[in-house]
């Protein structure tokens, strides 16, 4: 019956699904059949038969050196649309995992994690001009201020993503506070903690592998939060501007930190 089997339950067949094949391999697989097309004509095609051949020859190897280099490829291929199109928030890379309040976690071991914010904090505020960090040694608890990130008289607090001790601080920060805009998931660090409730803690923590599309309505909660979306570009379904922190009066980002940071202040 080649794809059908016997169900226990009901002694009848059903029928097994098959899974789609990744956008990858599909398109891999018609620029393949492209390339083929394209060499079984060369011979009619008289003068430009040269130029046919070596085009044809080129689409494969073209199209995995693009996607080797390319993570906007990759995102679109893998029908992540939201990592693929945004430039102003982008996907948090592999290995982290990230808090509700827009903070993240990237876990070393069972006594290491280093905390940061994402880029919603300096989309908001635009560059990061100062960052007030804690004290190495305070103890912090899970969903509690941890520190905060300025740009004028601006300001967002993040939350904890975990509870413990800070062992460490990014004193980089203190220097070139830029840094917590130019690379939030990188040299922008803010914390190093030393956890005291990992294993329970870490359930209410966002995997990377989900991050796309829980980005993806966060942005969909700042963009229904505004009420001028002059600055909001439409195409691919609404994104947000990255120079969206010229365009908030004092309410409606007083209203965006509160949603989207759980910060009243």
């Amino acid at each position: 019956m080649g794809g059908d089997t016997m169900s226990p339950q009901t002694g009848g067949f059903e029928m097994t699904t098959l899974r789609p094949l990744p956008r990858t391999v599909v398109v891999g697989l018609q620029l393949a059949l492209l390339a083929a097309v394209i060499l079984l004509i060369v011979p009619f095609l008289g003068i430009f038969a040269f130029v046919a051949r070596i085009v044809a020859l080129a689409i494969v190897p073209v199209f995995l050196l693009s996607l080797a280099l390319s993570p906007r490829l990759r995102a679109w291929l893998d029908g992540d649309e939201q990592a693929a199109h945004s430039d102003a928030v982008a996907t948090p890379p592999a290995g982290m995992m990230l808090h509700p309040a827009h903070g993240w976690a990237r876990i070393d071991g069972l006594d290491r994690v280093q905390v940061g914010a994402d880029d919603f904090a300096p989309l908001l505020l635009g560059q990061v001009d100062r960052v007030a960090l804690p004290a190495v040694g305070a103890e912090v608890t899970q969903g509690e201020p941890l520190f905060a990130v300025y740009h004028n008289a601006r300001h967002i607090t993040l939350r904890a993503p975990l509870s413990g001790t800070v062992v460490a601080t990014n004193v980089a920060l203190t220097t070139d506070p830029g840094l917590a805009s130019r690379a939030p998931f990188g040299d922008g660090w803010a914390v190093t903690l030393r956890p005291s409730a990992l294993a329970r803690e870490k359930r209410a923590l966002t995997p990377v592998a989900r991050a796309g599309q829980w980005v993806r309505r966060e942005a969909d909660r700042v963009i229904a939060g505004l009420q001028d979306p002059a600055f909001v570009t439409m195409q691919d379904g609404g994104e947000l501007s990255d120079d969206l922190h010229h365009h908030l009066d004092d309410d409606a980002f007083a209203r965006i930190k509160r949603e989207l940071f759980a910060d009243p202040s």
